[in-house]
């Protein structure tokens, strides 16, 4: 079953404690679908799992799994996200701007030190992430040079095999959310409305489906 994303980047309205203001205490910015075009190395389910535990089956440690709606949510967003939680066909989290802040983009990506894509005729056919401690034996099915452990450290590495050219990518969490990625635009927009509001005061509602 496929696994999407839905939700959008609030932040708390600046006047939300004064007298004057009546409205809501959090204002949705923009939806996540504009930003999160394609799903990223790999896909997008590692990045789900990572930041929220939806499909974690690559052993991370989610930073912000199953916390629901906020109880302050906007209500643009909980008339979006509310239905489907309601009936059990979604479920949701959310995560400060502070959280995402800290993360260490030239730091590892959980257990994961690498990404292979196997492509032929310009198609992708296959794409993995590879976990540290690997061995040329763990990418027998791609048939990697005898020397690829040596010539990583330059960087990625090419070659073909039976038609079929792969790369061997060496990763960091930057390669999945930093500038460039689908989630770096996430990312982005969340630290520019930070600059204006406040690292807790800007937060990202995710459910999942």
């Amino acid at each position: 079953m496929v696994t999407d994303i839905y939700g959008g980047i609030e932040f708390r309205h600046p006047h939300h404690d004064t007298d004057f203001y009546d409205g809501e205490s959090w204002v949705r910015a923009v939806d996540l679908w504009p930003l999160l075009t394609g799903g990223g190395p790999a896909g997008a389910y590692p990045a789900f799992a990572f930041l929220f535990g939806a499909r974690n089956t690559y052993g991370f440690t989610p930073v912000a799994e199953g916390r629901g709606l906020p109880d302050d949510v906007s209500s643009a967003v909980r008339g979006e996200l509310g239905p489907g939680l309601a009936t059990g066909e979604l479920a949701a989290s959310w995560v400060a701007w502070s959280e995402l802040a800290v993360l260490d983009l030239d730091g590892p990506f959980g257990p994961f030190v690498a990404w292979v894509t196997g492509t032929q005729s310009g198609c992708s056919h296959r794409v993995e992430l590879v976990r540290a401690g690997w061995t040329p034996e763990d990418l027998a099915h791609c048939e990697p040079p005898a020397d690829l452990a040596a010539r990583v450290l330059d960087g990625p590495v090419d070659w073909t095999r039976h038609g079929r050219t792969w790369t061997f990518t060496p990763m960091t969490l930057g390669t999945y959310l930093g500038p460039g990625t689908p989630w770096g635009h996430v990312l982005a927009v969340m630290r520019a409305l930070a600059a204006r509001y406040g690292p807790d005061d800007v937060r990202l509602v995710a459910a999942f489906d």
